[in-house]
């Protein structure tokens, strides 16, 4: 009998121990449509569109690190092309908000006097290296 190897959603490797109800989580995370992002996506934001699908995973992927840190008391930063497309997903806030709803069960703001590198790498640490170490 050969063992069933169990494939995580946005390229989690295998060995985390995840509650179903979180890897159903990641799993709505992942296969949400951002095709309205990338519609509306400015020429002006200057992503090549043969990025644009990478950029989303890397996209969904910060939107995991919520969940699978749980600690709010220490922000997560993305990088200045995922934040890119945060904010174009921000302004749609009803869409948004749902999003969030069903991920979080609550609003995810955006802030970004919490996560000025400068402000926290002098009080606190750098968030961005703490994101990037969570990934």
């Amino acid at each position: 009998m050969t063992a069933t190897k169990t494939i995580l959603p946005l390229g989690l490797k295998p060995g985390h121990n995840l509650a179903p109800e979180l890897v159903q989580k990641l799993a709505y995370i992942e296969a949400y449509d951002m095709s309205i992002e990338r519609d509306l996506m400015p020429d002006s934001e200057n992503i090549d569109p043969d990025d644009y699908d990478l950029l989303v995973r890397e996209f969904k992927r910060f939107l995991a690190l919520p969940l699978l840190l749980g600690d709010e008391s220490c922000p997560i930063v993305p990088s200045s092309a995922v934040d890119r497309i945060w904010h174009q997903f921000i302004i749609d806030t009803r869409r948004y908000t749902e999003f969030c709803e069903a991920v979080y069960g609550k609003y995810l703001h955006h802030e970004p006097e919490r996560t000025n590198s400068l402000t926290l790498a002098r009080n606190a640490g750098d968030p961005f290296a703490r994101t990037k170490e969570a990934y």
